[in-house]
């Protein structure tokens, strides 16, 4: 019998400790590090994909203006924007105020041949 009370005191005990704002707050953050931990991992394959067409996209990059290779740096930023990019400027050829005639063209042709668009969301 007095095994059950402290078993019951125990219990109650750890719930208040547990709704305390404190350790909601710790239980918050480390639920965030863990997340993003996994978020990581979960996106690396993409980012390895990514930087290897930026790698391949070198040479038309060293030749661009500053305000073309930060744009482009937001276009390679994530497969959605990329897949974007490619959707409008490549497949229906609209204009492009940054990336525009033979320099999009090699863009689009890179994008093309490159594992990013082949590979499943």
């Amino acid at each position: 019998m007095l095994r059950g009370i402290i078993v019951l005191i125990e219990v109650a005990l750890l719930i208040i400790l547990l709704r305390s704002p404190f350790v909601q707050y710790w239980l918050s953050d480390a639920q965030t590090t863990v997340s993003g931990w996994i978020s990581h991992v979960a996106t690396m394959p993409e980012r390895q994909e990514l930087d290897s067409l930026r790698e391949r996209l070198a040479p038309q990059i060293a030749n661009m203006s500053e305000n073309q290779k930060a744009y482009l740096e937001t276009v390679l930023s994530s497969k959605s924007s990329l897949i974007h990019f490619h959707r409008l400027y490549c497949q229906r050829q609209e204009i492009n105020p940054y990336i525009f005639g033979a320099t999009r063209t090699a863009v689009c042709q890179r994008i093309e041949s490159s594992q990013v668009l082949h590979t499943s969301d």
